[in-house]
């Protein structure tokens, strides 16, 4: 996967991150070859990649071995220190509020991007801007974090109804 831009630009990222439901294995070796085979790819420039599943609590860790080959290992459930590739950059994991996560995520269509309409009748603005965002994040059964507007699903649905 050469060629990459943002916002119209080239750019050649050494640092990707992949967040998804790994319970189901074909989701797992999807993800898994996608990055070992795009993100990896001889002639890119990414030095370190991550794969994090927060429902699951798994973590693992892409790097390239001396042969500029794509390997992967599996790290406990803590903070992640992106070493040289990032100097002083820890994700940590404590502090992530990933509300609303369940089974069901991935489940995306257009209706979860609506906004939830208010159902008091009063014109009190009772909730404060961050309560709104949790609320309809529960609502579609998806995660965002608590830091940016990102959204985070899974890339495959789910045949599971609650």
């Amino acid at each position: 996967m050469t060629g990459w831009s943002f916002e119209g630009q080239p750019f050649n990222p050494i640092f990707i991150v992949e967040v998804a439901n790994l319970k189901n294995s074909e989701v797992e070796k999807e993800i898994d070859n996608r990055i070992k085979k795009d993100y990896f790819a001889h002639g890119t420039s990414v030095k370190l990649g991550w794969l994090i599943d927060p429902i699951n609590r798994i973590i693992w860790v892409y790097k390239r071995n001396k042969r500029d080959s794509p390997y992967r290992y599996q790290r406990k459930w803590e903070d992640l220190d992106a070493g040289d590739v990032l100097p002083d950059f820890t994700l940590q994991l404590e502090s992530l509020e990933l509300e609303g996560i369940d089974d069901n995520i991935g489940k995306d269509s257009e209706s979860d991007y609506e906004e939830e309409e208010d159902d008091d009748d009063d014109d009190e603005d009772d909730d404060d801007e961050g309560e709104k965002r949790r609320k309809k994040i529960k609502k579609n059964k998806a995660a965002e974090c608590a830091y940016c507007d990102l959204r985070f699903t899974s890339t495959k649905e789910t045949s599971k109804e609650t």
